[in-house]
């Protein structure tokens, strides 16, 4: 039996803290850049670690990977970005988000396989509209990608008891990933 030394244990607490992956335990800590003033949210720098972990996660193995969220919402096009390294995942994904899923974060949310809010979670999801002039007709396409790419799975899904507006969550179970 080999135990872990103190300079192992540090090296895994580094990992957590600067990198945010606890390579052990396949879990992953998704929130603002600690080094940031205000709290920013979805980013390129939240974004492209995240990316990185998930990626490294999928060349060892496909056991499931537990995201512990904890983010505002942010820039839309980097949430995309993590919103496809999710979905593309060969892992399955659940998010465990903590404090507050608000704005992007909130569609983050919808790329995991497995959902879970803890009690105290405050959750915001916009209305959302919708308008196109003359200047941006070119973009239009782009729209209607996106709505049929990002939206069109939700409205598959069938209404359950444990729905919160458009987001859908599951029940996880520990034996679900053996």
């Amino acid at each position: 039996m080999t135990h872990a030394t103190d300079k192992d244990k540090d090296n895994e607490l580094y990992n957590i803290h600067d990198f945010g992956i606890d390579l052990k335990n396949r879990e992953i800590y998704l929130h603002s850049p600690i080094d940031s003033e205000e709290e920013s949210g979805i980013e390129f720098r939240t974004a492209i670690r995240l990316q990185k972990n998930i990626r490294y996660f999928n060349l060892i193995s496909n056991d499931p990977i537990l995201i512990h969220m904890h983010l505002p919402g942010g820039i839309w096009e980097d949430c995309l970005g993590m919103y496809d390294t999710i979905k593309a995942s060969k892992s399955k994904v659940i998010i465990l988000a903590y404090a507050k899923v608000e704005s992007a974060s909130s569609v983050l949310l919808q790329a995991s396989d497995y959902r879970i809010l803890m009690p105290n979670t405050h959750v915001l999801i916009h209305y959302g509209s919708l308008s196109i002039d003359n200047e941006h007709k070119a973009d239009m396409r782009n729209t209607k990608t996106h709505k049929k790419q990002y939206f069109a799975p939700l409205e598959d899904e069938p209404a359950c008891s444990d729905s919160i507006g458009a987001i859908f969550f599951k029940v996880w179970n520990k034996t679900d990933h053996h």
